[in-house]
């Protein structure tokens, strides 16, 4: 996942709360959350995680020079 990645946790005491990345691994992942007004890093298992969907879809590979529209 990627650093100032803004997640949910889906799994156990911190469910349901949203975080941003500090840094991650393939095992763990460390997010900040705001707790009681002060902000907290957390060290989770990375599949405790809900990753936001743009990161879920599997991102086609670009071919070719990127071009604009005209």
């Amino acid at each position: 996942m990627t650093k100032g990645t803004v997640v949910t946790i889906n799994f156990g005491p911190f469910s349901g709360l949203s975080g941003v990345v500090i840094c991650s691994s393939r095992e763990r992942t460390v997010v900040r959350l705001i707790l009681q007004g002060r902000s907290v890093p957390v060290e989770l298992d990375t599949d405790m995680i809900r990753k936001p969907a743009r990161e879920r879809m599997q991102r086609p590979a670009v071919s070719g020079p990127r071009t604009r529209p005209a």
